[in-house]
């Protein structure tokens, strides 16, 4: 079994080659890969692994802490000898996770901050998890250093018209229809945009995803996705330009 990391579209060429090339030469070997979008190999089949997801509603359901929890709790051991949960901090720790969709490096970074800090203070001012969940971190990817690092390395791998397309998305709420995403999109300094290729490619990409019902597709957010996208559009749309926007 061969386990390979791709990001930027060059690097996901040569994964595909790799991939193509071991699986022709030997048809009794499979390949696991991780990547933020699909090979599109024809014989490829895609798991999408969803966040951590408990709510606090949820904490009936589970006999022990939730796994989101547990992540927390354990991290926060590590660089906090003899920390505890106490009851009351099971459920004041699941809102916290939700605050941060659930993500498993979110969490641990939030974790990490009570080498420092209490659990009332890091709950405080934890209002703008992108720029407050920075602890120190050696011999980690810088991408795995903050909170920030992490999304904009997935953000700056699209193109120009895919990252504006995106960003614009922050001024809508966090669920939405095509037919919205499609009106902000009207003005775009690259030229028409074909909305419904658009969300694909973004939900593709992990930066979207997409639920049914009888109404039709409806696109979503993650709330620190959404919250970068719109944090980063305010600039986008104030430039003169907004194609010289440099994102950082």
């Amino acid at each position: 079994m061969v386990s390979r990391s791709t990001t930027r579209r060059p690097g996901c060429d040569a994964c595909v080659d790799v991939v193509d090339d071991v699986v022709r030469a030997c048809p009794h070997v499979s390949v696991v890969v991780t990547s933020r979008e699909p090979l599109g190999l024809p014989y490829e089949t895609v798991w999408r692994l969803q966040p951590l997801c408990v709510t606090s509603a949820d904490l009936p359901r589970w006999a022990a802490e939730p796994p989101a929890v547990q992540l927390f709790a354990r991290r926060a051991a590590q660089v906090s000898p003899g920390f505890r949960l106490g009851r009351e901090d099971v459920r004041t720790v699941a809102g916290l996770c939700e605050r941060l969709d659930h993500l498993p490096l979110a969490i641990e970074l939030a974790a990490e901050c009570l080498a420092t800090e209490t659990l009332d203070e890091l709950v405080q001012r934890l209002d703008n998890p992108l720029w407050e969940l920075q602890p120190p971190r050696r011999g980690q990817p810088m991408h795995h250093r903050s909170l920030k690092a992490a999304l904009m390395r997935s953000l700056n791998c699209l193109d120009g018209p895919d990252r504006w397309c995106f960003l614009q998305l922050g001024g809508l709420p966090l669920m939405f229809r095509a037919e919205e995403a499609e009106a902000v999109w009207v003005d775009s300094p690259y030229g028409p945009v074909d909305g419904r290729m658009m969300l694909m490619r973004l939900a593709e990409k992990s930066l979207l995803f997409v639920r049914h019902n009888l109404a039709g597709p409806l696109y979503g957010k993650l709330r620190l996705l959404h919250r970068l996208a719109a944090d980063l559009g305010v600039a986008q749309r104030g430039h003169s330009d907004p194609r010289s926007i440099a994102v950082r």
